[in-house]
């Protein structure tokens, strides 16, 4: 089970922050790693795997290294709300190591790597065992090009379809881009998100259809966009073909050497300590 806790982090930390009947911080503290438990023994016990890895992002990126203008809205965004990020981060590295020490699961956080590059470059390493990523992001379903791979989404906790087949998934992600992430569609300039004065060009239907029945890398070469899918192929592809291969290292080591602490005893006091009973039926 290779489970993206990076995202989970911040949608469990939002629901804590704006449930009314969580009125101090540490209230809401207290309720924000009732969320993230629930979620993760949840899903443990749904699937009871022999294996469970949290992956967690770094505070870095290579993308960014790659990419200047990689996730600039929200680092914008960050710095204008009133969030107390610090204090955000502080909790959640305070959390990781609680998990560390007193549960069974692997935590795998690299320099430069965000959770979606080591869960991608798990899923390779463990070709021919049975993998069950837990996110809801809807990238990750390009890795259901494997057969060993299902993808657990935790916010309805159902198993994520894609409509269309994998690649073809994966070359409609690389001609829209991902606004999320800053990062254009194939017909747009790179810095098309924090120019004000710039607009994505339209992606139509006519496009859409045209890539899924000719093939991507024939639109591409036909209407001369190689520079720009060479930059969404290297920033969207979850493979280790475009992860830096020093970070590819870094991740199998780590998955590799790491030996988990915790047993039944230590979760059951830390689900004691904690007053989380309702939980102890799912270890």
């Amino acid at each position: 089970m290779l489970v993206d806790l990076s995202n989970y982090f911040y949608a469990s930390f939002f629901v804590a922050q704006n449930d009314p009947n969580q009125r101090t911080t540490e209230d809401k503290n207290a309720y924000w790693k009732y969320l993230l438990m629930s979620m993760i023994l949840g899903v443990k016990n749904k699937y009871r795997p022999k294996e469970v890895v949290l992956c967690i992002d770094s505070k870095n990126t290579w993308r960014k290294d790659e990419f200047k203008y990689y996730k600039a809205r929200r680092v914008l965004k960050k710095e204008k709300d009133t969030t107390d990020w610090d204090s955000f981060y502080k909790t959640a590295d305070s959390f990781l190591d609680e998990i560390e020490k007193h549960f069974p699961f692997k935590i795998i956080k690299v320099d430069k790597a965000e959770a979606d590059d080591i869960i991608a470059v798990l899923v390779e390493e463990l070709i021919g065992k049975q993998i069950v990523i837990v996110s809801r992001d809807k990238d990750f379903c390009q890795l259901l090009r494997y057969d060993n791979v299902k993808i657990h989404n935790p916010i309805d906790g159902e198993l994520v379809t894609c409509e269309i087949n994998p690649g073809s998934f994966l070359s409609l992600h690389l001609l829209k881009g991902d606004s999320g992430d800053d990062i254009p569609n194939l017909l747009s300039d790179d810095n098309v998100f924090v120019n004000s004065d710039k607009r994505q060009k339209r992606i139509t239907q006519k496009l859409i259809d045209e890539v899924l029945s000719e093939g991507i890398e024939k639109f591409v070469i036909k209407n001369q966009l190689i520079d720009n899918y060479e930059r969404n192929r290297k920033l969207i592809t979850l493979s280790s073909e475009f992860i830096p291969e020093n970070i590819v290292t870094d991740i199998k080591y780590k998955y590799n050497t790491m030996k988990s602490k915790g047993d039944f005893e230590t979760m059951l006091a830390y689900l004691t300590k904690n007053n989380m009973p309702s939980l102890i039926d799912q270890l």
